[in-house]
């Protein structure tokens, strides 16, 4: 058996590479035969007539990977990243490709229908309503105007992901990863964000009406304007968010559904935010947090630390 080391992994037949950073790596003519690489990194790599047959490389990012003449008989690629690679020659015979993300610049072997494999082609204003994307990795995706709406997107990686005015509503995005995303002008309604990390997200002008907010990681992230009518915001954290008149519609409507408490609003900055009523009870502050004028935040439940 032929081993050899790169970037410290050991490359070898069923190795244990799962999460592996083997980006830009060189690659070509590896046994990578029944290899676990589940969510590595080899965006970039050369794979040229490597032996991937039979390997689990669900969620790998092979973006702008050279797979030209790869063994890939019988590889289990659900929910991996193609975008940009290249597979002129290779041999997809029995190979799993359902859920896997391509575009325009994906090469393919002759005759090969990636349609009927069930890869999902991203871009700009695509339509992937409905599609089951869990674990998918999308990272810095161009999705803008995109619909999907009724999306399966559990644990999705979407960091700095392009979403702006995209159609997200009753998606399931629960544990995704939306870290430095832009979301701004989308529909998020009714969808479920339990657990979704949103840590410095564009959410301008968002609507998250009805959504389920419960537990995300809303840190630093801009919700100016945003409209969370309804939205379930029980345990979600605030620290440093921006939230500039984020209740500004119907507040008589918004009071009776929103639920806030215990959040954390640490250094949030609720400049023109219209709290008349909010359930703030034992949610969390500091003295960094900037409250509408004229509003008492002790009075109304806060506990400042």
């Amino acid at each position: 058996m032929v081993v050899v080391e790169v970037n410290g992994y050991t490359i070898r037949q069923s190795a244990d590479l799962s999460r592996a950073n083997l980006r830009e790596a060189n690659l070509e003519r590896a046994n990578l035969e029944e290899a676990d690489l589940a969510g590595a990194d080899l965006g970039g790599a050369n794979l040229k007539g490597a032996n991937l047959s039979r390997a689990y490389l669900v969620g790998v990012d092979f973006r702008f990977t050279d797979l030209q003449g790869a063994d890939l008989q019988g590889a289990d690629f659900r929910g991996a990243d193609l975008q940009g690679a290249d597979f002129r020659g290779a041999d997809f015979q029995g190979a799993d490709l359902a859920g896997a993300v391509v575009d325009e610049s994906t090469v393919w072997p002759e005759g090969f229908d990636p349609g009927a494999a069930g890869v999902h082609k991203i871009g700009p204003g695509v339509n992937l309503s409905a599609a089951n994307l869990s674990a998918v990795n999308l990272s810095e995706a161009t999705l803008e105007e995109a619909d999907l709406s009724g999306a399966i997107l559990v644990g999705a990686s979407l960091r700095g992901a392009n979403l702006e005015r995209a159609c997200l509503s009753e998606a399931d995005l629960r544990v995704a990863d939306l870290t430095g995303a832009n979301l701004s002008g989308a529909n998020l309604r009714r969808g479920n964000l339990k657990r979704a990390c949103l840590s410095e997200a564009d959410l301008t002008c968002a609507t998250l009406e009805g959504s389920c907010l419960s537990g995300a990681d809303l840190s630093q992230a801009n919700l100016s304007e945003a409209n969370l009518k309804g939205a379930d915001l029980s345990q979600a954290g605030f620290f440093r968010a921006y939230l500039r008149a984020v209740f500004s519609l119907n507040w008589d409507l918004i009071k009776r559904t929103l639920m806030i408490s215990p959040a954390d609003l640490s250094g949030a900055n609720l400049t023109g935010a219209n709290l008349t009523g909010a359930n703030l009870t034992q949610a969390t502050a500091d003295k960094d947090t900037i409250w509408p004028e004229g509003f008492d935040p002790v009075a109304a439940g806060v506990i400042i630390n």
